[in-house]
This record gives structure tokens, C-alpha cells and sequence, in this order.
């Protein structure tokens, strides 16, 4: 199969084809805190990249205004995150931390 992402092909339908040629993909949350306020947010764009060091990738979106979001923003800061395998058992929890909060609101 092959697909033609030309220039005018928008983002979002990039992402649409994206996520719905590449499974089964399993989800993650990534966790970060600033100033007390934990952030949970669902990642399905991560992948394992190496065990030595073992590093692992997340693709980090932009809100609709083209700001950073702040899982971004806090792992720039604190140069850390905690990444856990979200489980069938919660995933009515990882819905909801799919929700776009204030900065000041917790997901947890």
C-alpha cells in the first residue's frame, strides 16, 4: 500500500492514517509534575528505541493554538518523566486524562 502525503495533506489527517495504519499500538501515560500538580497525559505515539542505555521516544503534540502541551513543558523543565503501560483494567481513567486541563488542574 502506499500513501502520498503531499504538502497540503493536513496534519490531522495525517495523524488520522497514521494511527490507524500502524497497530496494534499500545498506549502509555507519561507522567510529569510541576509545582505540585501531577500531569497524565495517554500517549499512543512511543516506542522503545534502545536497552543500552534504554531509552524510549513519545511524540509529543501542540494544543490547538500552537502552544505546548504541558507534559512537554514540564519535561523541558525537569528533564524527567515516568512512563507506564496503561492496562485494559484503566481505561476508563486514561480517557479521562485525555481531557485537556488548566496547567493548575491535576489528572490524577
Amino acid at each position: 500500500m502506499l500513501f502520498d502525503l503531499k504538502e497540503d495533506t493536513k496534519v490531522n489527517e495525517t495523524y488520522k492514517l497514521m494511527a490507524q495504519t500502524i497497530i496494534p499500538r499500545p498506549i502509555a501515560w507519561v507522567v510529569t509534575e510541576d509545582e505540585g500538580v501531577i500531569n497524565i497525559a495517554p500517549f499512543s505515539y512511543f516506542i522503545g528505541l534502545s536497552s543500552e542505555p534504554a531509552s524510549v521516544l513519545i511524540s509529543v503534540g501542540h494544543k490547538p493554538d500552537g502552544t505546548p502541551k504541558d507534559t512537554l513543558v514540564n519535561i523541558r523543565k525537569h528533564q524527567k518523566c515516568t512512563i507506564c503501560m496503561v492496562q485494559e483494567s484503566d481505561l476508563e481513567k486514561m480517557h479521562y486524562s485525555s481531557k485537556a486541563l488548566d496547567k493548575e488542574l491535576s489528572e490524577a
